[in-house]
């Protein structure tokens, strides 16, 4: 799950989403994180916004560096790229299935590296959705070709987009 504007910003100038992200966003943030039984994010993530630890699902937490301040929150993981089949096969080692990823376009980029299907939810803010060019914040983000647009859903302000890497 990521956001951005139109523009493609993904984060403020703090290095966070929070000022991006709008009530809407967390809404479905929330809800679609609460279907997981595994949530993935970076170490670069942790740092720039204000993660807690949650009840119902463990948090992974990938870094190149190894150096995550809050080792409480979940378990650090360093894989050396490309990571995401080991990192699947960790969890599903583990035990879990349905996996939640949080993150920014490198976590994206290492999304890309794998040959597994995946489905990205995109939240676009900021525009009249019916004015909006998901395509446009795609590129602007560094999506590969391998995306494939498969819906979108104005939610008021905001344009959902789901989309799928076969």
């Amino acid at each position: 799950m990521f956001v951005t504007d139109w523009a493609g910003n993904y984060v403020d100038a703090t290095g966070s989403s929070g000022q991006i992200s709008n009530d809407a966003d967390r809404e479905l943030f929330l809800r679609l994180r609460k279907s997981a039984d595994a949530i993935v994010t970076t170490g670069a993530t942790v740092r720039n916004e204000k993660y807690t630890k949650v009840s119902y699902a463990p948090i992974y937490i990938l870094s190149a560096s190894g150096d995550v301040s809050n080792t409480q929150l979940g378990t650090v993981l360093h894989f050396a790229p490309p990571i995401f089949d080991e990192l699947t096969e960790r969890l599903k080692i583990d035990g879990h299935k349905i996996f939640f990823y949080e993150g920014g376009p490198q976590l994206l980029k290492h999304i890309e590296q794998t040959s597994q299907p995946a489905t990205l939810w995109l939240t676009i803010v900021g525009e009249e959705p019916s004015e909006a060019d998901p395509k446009k914040v795609q590129q602007a983000l560094g999506f590969s070709d391998a995306w494939q647009l498969e819906a979108t859903e104005p939610v008021g302000k905001n344009l959902l987009t789901r989309w799928r890497k076969c």
